[in-house]
């Protein structure tokens, strides 16, 4: 019998040995996924060793401590001595230790590795020249006996099923060398589950995991279990620890929690009978669980204070105990599509949060307890509740009472009078909502009140009372539509029956006491002329003001300029409007396009009295191009420096190469240099550039646009490249009608701090059907001595430009429909995005001779969906019943039907258009660059549900920070507001650097990563403590405290010399940056409070990302987020 000396402890489950040069970035790497899927802990070397080097010591040891080792075969392994070494040593490890070793004959021939013929005589004949002879037959000996193993040989079968088979033996092989229970639970040994406070797991792909049903029975100090991507458990799943705190586990496999003390049929779908006592489990999220179906018993969960049940499409019942928890804080329901059945009542008192946004299937809501004081928010968009309880009264804590969507409730109970504490009403959207109740007043806390597209005919006199109201959006109010009555009274027009007139528009109020308001929209409410009150003048806090879409002829009479505050005036699309109001001084956005009754303004004089409105000053701190007017006319004022259109074939051929389709172009460059020689800082301001543009085509076209991009030169200094990356963006408020327009841009001298000479700016026009052209240009600097000069002479050219008017051409009316140019550029998704489906509807996308993946015609309909390849993606996502109208319409009638309506009634509209534009985007970026290599389409499928997830959540991200109600800071709280920076670099030879930002509660604010390339670590620390503190002041933040664990860098920051040190440049910026005005503390940190800092650091070196920064915290760093706020070590990753 053999001796074998004990093993060393093993750390991984396979040693995998290959020839980089055959396999490394094919089967390979293949077949390390497919290990890393089933849970198995793999070690691949991914470092190719130089000529003349040693194989590495940790190489050597980890075929030491793996259970098993793969050795693939291929024509080239026995050409590397490093490999045949290795061969070696896994040998020994068999010899020694009893280790498996499985040969995998990849492209050669068994017998040829045997008897080393064909590729392994040449092979070994070159190391005979160079190598000992003793040396050459310990290799030649090793490969007869590896050779001589069972094994797989690769020829005759398809490469997936070989992976599936290879994985199927090693995992089977490997079982009696695993522990039992929790042990399959990869890399926790069973004698030490007590002490595990922390489990979290997060793959790339879905992951099968052949977990014992108790694998968590003896875990009694568990604490924390996150689960972060998909995972099936074939075995079930027994039970979970008393002690859990928080459990996290996204797409959860079951159809219900094993909260229970016995299963007698694990097959059942209701399993909480004998539920087990779990006191300290406190959170509860199993977002998106498909199979969930009902919720445990929560009777024996009296401490829960947080449950997530988001996205969890089939559960239909929520057990009636939930309505009895006492300590119950948030709660959310939102997207269960299929949720019916709640408790009868709510009586959690603690309960701050419900959220049932989202599930059409709810019809109707518990009856709330008298003691439900805490309730902040209630959430209730998109249900089918036709009224809310009258007990909704007891909610005396209530802030948000949202009903946006709900298209079956009509009015509000009189109970609402007793939410003295509502801050913010959203009705918006419900369809059939009629009627204000006449005791709003009593609701004095409001804040927010959003009633557009309702069915509202007559707001109620008593709002101006709310002295609170800041937002009041009346947005398509129309009334009862004129034609309406004969809908129900067919008749009516045959036989002439008078009936009385019924009102078509939305009647007002006085707004004499709305003194907090500063945003009111009433666009698009047939208002006539008249119909808005003399007393508009009075809304003294007024800042946004929405008219457009209306059918007035005049305003009334100083109105406008009345409104001391006012920053945006929008009057788009009012066909009747005759004069332009005179403005107040303050103004900073004014769009009167598409007004056909308005004459053009000829007088450059006019345009000068216009501007001397404009809040200059105010403007400096914008730091990007704002759009300032848009406005009937077709003359640059004089004082512009006249530039004739140019159509660039070099800047045309620079837009293509961004994905950006052209008609025209004209760039304007700049040399800074000289400007700021000329000025000082404090005298000049910035730029303006004033553009006409023109549909030069004979028929009036409906759906164009003007964009711009900015081109800055190379830098030595990567900081300043940094910042000013490409970018790149649409001028808002283009028309969309057959005039000549005027455009007024305004680019403050602050969006150029870091350009040292010249910058350029590139203006181009893209059309549909039409041709429209940027038909003048002209640009000039903006001094402060200038704007002064406006002021003074604002009262003359302001009246002189409101007596301007001429008769409404005849035929001047509204288009039927948006133009599709401006329903894309409202679609919720990316931008790049948006400029692709443009592309499409502009015939701007080449046709291809030959389809690549069936060799058809390669037309763009046929790529985007009729190849086979896109078909297979599109049958996966679309709905049955649509699927006849999806592939049977042309290419246009096509992306209107799916991308301007929902795909079914009770479908999400914003999550269909996503869907939509990212797979047809994928699918021409896979025809065009082959993104995905290979027949089998499901790893496309994966990429586009993928994509389309993070895009939702950055899309989420980007309209919460938009929406009043939302969490986002403004510039003033920030001001006051204390915020802790951590930052860190990743010690790599291409190291990264990252940083998040945090309140004074550790909650997270914001983030960033990036790389500087092949750098050392000690510059790239330093980096990211600059581009730390350039983020922090950029976003607003003026009390800081900045947290490194390099006390080498906060040494050179406060001693060094710079122009001794190898690193001064950077020193240099940092001492400027501290020398701000803000409250700046820079310490040191330890090494472990430092960790969320290190894993953005290694995202960016992973990345390679000149500079990323990020709204939300990405998925690799939640599980160290939620760890810091539990403060609980994470295991070793």
């Amino acid at each position: 019998m053999a001796w074998v000396r004990e093993a060393p402890a093993w750390k991984f489950h396979v040693f995998l040995s290959f020839r980089g040069e055959d396999t490394r970035n094919n089967f390979t790497d293949h077949l390390y996924t497919a290990f890393r899927a089933r849970g198995l802990a793999v070690f691949k070397d991914d470092e190719e060793l130089e000529k003349g080097e040693e194989i590495a010591s940790s190489l050597l040891e980890a075929i030491e401590e793996s259970l098993c080792s793969v050795v693939v075969l291929s024509p080239r392994y026995a050409s590397s001595r490093w490999c045949l070494d290795e061969l070696l040593k896994i040998l020994q490890s068999r010899a020694e230790f009893g280790r498996f070793v499985f040969p995998i004959f990849y492209d050669v021939d068994p017998a040829d590795v045997r008897y080393q013929r064909e590729c392994f005589a040449d092979a070994f004949k070159k190391h005979e020249e160079r190598y000992a002879s003793d040396k050459v037959q310990t290799w030649r000996q090793a490969l007869r006996d590896v050779a001589g193993f069972s094994g797989w040989p690769s020829k005759d079968k398809r490469e997936t099923e070989l992976i599936e088979e290879i994985v199927a033996e090693v995992w089977n092989r490997l079982q009696p060398k695993l522990p039992s229970y929790d042990d399959d639970l990869v890399g926790i040994d069973s004698r030490g589950t007590e002490s595990i406070q922390a489990v979290v797991l997060s793959l790339p792909e879905p992951y099968e995991a052949q977990w014992h049903p108790d694998a968590f029975s003896k875990m009694s100090n568990l604490s924390l279990l996150m689960i972060l991507n998909k995972l099936h458990l074939p075995l079930g799943l027994n039970c979970l620890p008393s002690g859990l705190k928080v459990l996290a586990w996204e797409e959860y496999p079951l159809e219900s929690l094993p909260i229970e003390s016995q299963l007698d049929n694990r097959k059942s779908n209701n399993l909480w009978r004998g539920t087990k006592f779990m006191g300290n489990l406190k959170s509860i999220n199993l977002r998106n669980s498909k199979n969930l179906h009902i919720t445990p018993d929560f009777s024996r969960i009296p401490n829960l204070e947080e449950l997530i049940l988001e996205g969890c499409i089939n559960l239909v019942e929520v057990h009636g105990s939930l309505g009895l928890l006492q300590k119950l804080s948030y709660v959310t329901f939102k997207c269960c599509k299929n949720l019916k059945i709640l408790p009868r009542k709510f009586g959690m008192d603690s309960l701050k949060c419900l959220i049932l946004s989202g599930c059409p299937a709810v019809r109707e809501l518990p009856e709330f307890g008298e003691n439900m004081k805490n309730l902040s928010m209630l959430a209730l968009e998109g249900t089918s509740i036709a009224e809310l309880p009258v007990s909704v009264g007891n909610l005396n804590g209530l802030n948000d009472l949202l009903l946006e969507g709900c298209k079956k409730i009509v009015c509000l109970p009189n109970t609402i009078s007793n939410l003295k504490s509502l801050s913010r009403l959203n009705i918006s959207g419900c369809s059939n909502f009629s009627k204000l109740p006449d005791n709003l007043n009593e609701n004095e806390a409001l804040e927010y009140l959003n009633a557009s597209e309702t069915s509202i005919r007559e707001v109620p006199s008593s709002i101006v009372l709310l002295k609170n109201l800041r937002l009041l959006s009346f947005r398509g109010c129309k009334g009862l539509s004129s034609n309406s009555r004969s809908s129900f009274f067919p008749f009516q027009n045959i036989f002439r029956f008078n009936s009385p007139p019924t009102p078509n528009r939305l009647i007002l109020p006085s707004f004499s006491g709305l003194s907090s308001l500063d945003k009111l929209d009433l666009s698009y409410c047939n208002l006539p002329d008249g119909s808005i009150p003399d007393d508009l003048g009075c809304l003294s806090s007024l800042i946004t003001l929405d008219l457009s879409g209306n059918n007035f002829v005049h305003l009334p009479t100083g109105c406008i300029s009345k409104l001391l505050k006012l920053e945006k005036l929008l009057l788009k699309c009012c066909p009747n409007l005759e004069s332009f109001p005179n403005l107040p001084p303050n103004v900073h956005h004014v769009n009167a396009s598409d007004c056909g009754s308005m004459k053009p303004l000829s007088d450059p004089r006019q345009i000068r009295g216009h501007l001397a409105s404009f809040a200059f000053d105010k403007l400096q701190d914008a730091n990007q191009l704002k759009t300032l007017l848009v406005i009937p006319g077709n003359e640059i004022p004089s004082s512009f420096f006249y530039q004739k259109y140019l159509d660039q074939v070099q800047d045309i051929e620079y837009l293509k190469k961004n994905y950006i389709w052209a008609d025209s172009t004209v760039s304007i460059s700049l040399d800074l240099a000289q400007l700021r020689h000329q000025y000082s800082k404090s005298e000049w301001w910035g730029i303006l550039v004033c553009l006409v543009v023109e549909d030069v085509e004979s028929s009036p076209s409906e759906e164009y646009r003007i964009g711009w991009i900015s081109k800055v030169p190379s830098f030595k200094n990567i900081l300043h490249q940094l910042l000013h990356k490409l970018e790149t963006g649409f001028v808002s408020g283009i028309p969309s009608h057959k005039y000549p327009h005027l455009l007024i841009l305004y680019i403050p001298s602050t969006y150029w701090f870091y350009v040292q000479d010249k910058f350029q700016l590139i203006f181009y026009s893209s059309s549909l059907k039409s041709k429209l052209v940027i038909k003048k240009c002209g640009w000039r600097t903006l001094r402060k001595e200038d704007a002064e000069n406006w002021r003074r002479k604002l009262s003359e050219c302001a009246t002189a430009f409101a007596k301007q008017c001429v008769p409404r051409p005849s035929g001047g009316t509204l288009p039927p429909h948006l133009s599709p140019w401006i329903w894309i550029s409202d679609l919720k998704v990316p931008q790049h995005c948006k400029t692709f489906l443009l592309a499409i509807l502009c015939d701007r996308l080449p046709a291809h001779a030959t389809c690549k993946f069936c060799s058809l015609e390669g037309t763009v309909i046929h790529v985007l969906r009729d190849c086979t390849r896109a078909t297979s993606i599109w049958v996966q996502m679309v709905p049955p019943e649509v699927r006849d109208e999806f592939f049977s319409t042309s290419l246009r009638d096509w992306m209107h039907r799916f991308l301007q309506k929902p795909w079914l009634p009770d479908r999400d509209y914003d999550a269909d258009c996503l869907r939509f534009t990212v797979t047809a985007w994928l699918l021409w970026k896979d025809t065009t660059s082959s993104i995905f290599k290979g027949t089998d389409t499901d790893g496309l499928y994966s990429m586009i549900q993928s994509l389309v997830k993070e895009y939702t959540t950055l899309l989420h991200a980007k309209g919460e920070e938009g929406s009043s109600g939302g969490s986002s800071l403004s510039q003033s709280s920030r001001l006051k507001q204390f915020i802790k920076l951590n930052v860190d670099c990743c010690c790599t030879a291409n190291p990264g650097y990252g940083g998040l930002f945090r309140d004074v509660e550790g909650k997270w604010l914001g983030g960033f990563y990036g790389t500087r390339g092949f750098t050392t670590n000690m510059e790239a620390k330093l980096y990211a403590i600059c581009q730390g503190l350039i983020t922090a002041w950029d976003l607003g933040y003026r009390t800081v405290l900045l947290e490194t664990d390099s006390s080498e860098a906060i040494n050179l920051i406060e001693k060094a010399n710079i122009e001794e040190c190898a690193y001064g440049s950077l020193v240099a910026d940092i001492r400027c940056l501290k020398q701000r005005d803000w409250s700046l503390d820079l310490i040191h940190s330890l090494r472990k409070d430092n960790a969320c800092a290190g894993i953005l650091a290694k995202l960016g070196a992973e990345q390679h990302q000149l500079y990323c920064f990020l709204d939300h915290p990405p998925k690799q760093l939640q599980p160290a987020l939620v760890a810091d706020s539990l403060q609980v070590q994470l295991p070793c990753p």
